[in-house]
């Protein structure tokens, strides 16, 4: 098989197009590869070759985007930008490659290139029944300079804008696809709700500072009705094909396939690789072989001495449960172009120029305990 073109002048086609081109993203891990598009993350699939995680996340993606089409949904869109902000991610300032185990390829997938095995939609048996309504009372607020609305019958469904009108129409487009997707998987959607006044005087109840919602700032209530459609029968076959992509891509980014027993008495030492960034208010710091130790801290030397606690607390209780420890997997630099990719993947630009993070190498010192005798 030959291996792909890794750059093409060819523009993805327009959204209305069944066949677009994706980038995806293919990086070598301990026992493989591991390929996805960063436009439609449920498309990760692992192969050992590169050719052979390629194809599989190719395939992948081409089977959900099936799905996608029998439900009667707008197929997702590939992001021109997303080329550019990946190329940026895998080179460095000079067009130098900055990790031979990252790299893009671009491949042109469409519903229609979803393997013969793939799932299909099953066909209606009968007429599908129309759309139904569901009303809820919504409370609307302004605090400083921005508007939150939420529905306390729906817990989780809270939306921030500049303006009224943009928090409506957020509010109404992310509260349908809750529902929307509640109904597909056959989840109750609650049918005891507030009238307007109530959900007003739950507005106004006193509540912890952490659970504030700034009921200082005066409040409206309007009833808001959704439209949602019957439950369409891929989208569960959907849903498991996203949780099984999800569950291979943790296992490969955390590099569980490489762990270390240890005997009772044993020491181990490692030195994990971890990325050192300033936030709004704080200073942060997180191991990408371990996605649990995140800290953050006042300053590099607090942010630091945090993170090593953490690693400590956090390898020895995995030893006490599993009786084995993960393996550090990523160099500095692997973690570098770790950090870049994530950013491309939450939307951002890759391109760090100015050097606000750092990264460094933190040893642990590791013993496995002797077992208790009564």
């Amino acid at each position: 098989m030959t291996e792909p073109e890794e750059r093409s002048e060819r523009a993805p086609k327009s959204r209305r197009s069944k066949r677009q081109v994706f980038a995806f993203v293919v990086e070598s891990g301990p026992n493989g590869f591991g390929a996805y598009a960063p436009d439609f993350p449920p498309s990760f699939a692992t192969g050992s070759t590169f050719e052979e995680a390629l194809s599989a996340s190719r395939d992948s993606l081409a089977s959900q985007l099936r799905l996608f089409q029998g439900m009667g949904d707008h197929l997702p869109g590939a992001e021109p930008e997303t080329v550019e902000r990946l190329e940026r991610a895998s080179r460095t300032t000079k067009g130098a490659i900055v990790d031979a185990d990252l790299r893009v390829v671009l491949q042109e997938v469409g519903p229609d290139d979803a393997p013969p095995d793939a799932p299909s939609p099953p066909p209606a048996e009968k007429p599908a029944p129309p759309s139904r309504r569901e009303v809820f009372s919504a409370v609307f607020a302004q605090a400083d300079e921005c508007w939150y609305a939420y529905i306390p019958d729906l817990p989780g469904g809270m939306s921030i804008a500049d303006t009224l009108e943009e928090t409506r129409e957020d509010l109404k487009f992310g509260i349908t696809d809750t529902l929307q997707r509640m109904t597909d998987l056959g989840e109750p959607i609650p049918g005891k709700r507030r009238t307007p006044g109530e959900a007003l005087a739950y507005h106004h109840q006193p509540r912890t500072k952490d659970e504030s919602l700034g009921t200082a700032h005066p409040a409206t209530v309007e009833s808001v009705t959704f439209r949602v459609r019957p439950p369409r029968p891929a989208a569960r076959m959907l849903k498991e094909m996203e949780d099984d992509a999800i569950g291979r891509r943790e296992k490969f980014e955390t590099g569980r396939c490489r762990r270390r027993p240890l005997k009772p008495g044993a020491s181990w030492t490692g030195r994990y690789a971890a990325i050192f960034e300033p936030s709004v208010f704080a200073f942060q710091a997180y191991v990408p072989d371990l996605p649990e130790c995140w800290v953050e801290g006042e300053d590099r030397a607090e942010t630091r001495k945090k993170l090593h606690q953490r690693l400590t607390v956090y390898l020895n209780r995995v030893l006490s449960e599993e009786g084995t420890i993960p393996l550090p997997r990523r160099t500095r630099a692997q973690a570098r172009t770790y950090r870049r990719r994530k950013t491309v993947e939450y939307g951002f630009d890759p391109d760090d120029s100015q050097g606000t993070h750092d990264t460094a190498m933190i040893s642990v010192a590791i013993r496995a305990p002797y077992p208790d005798f009564l």
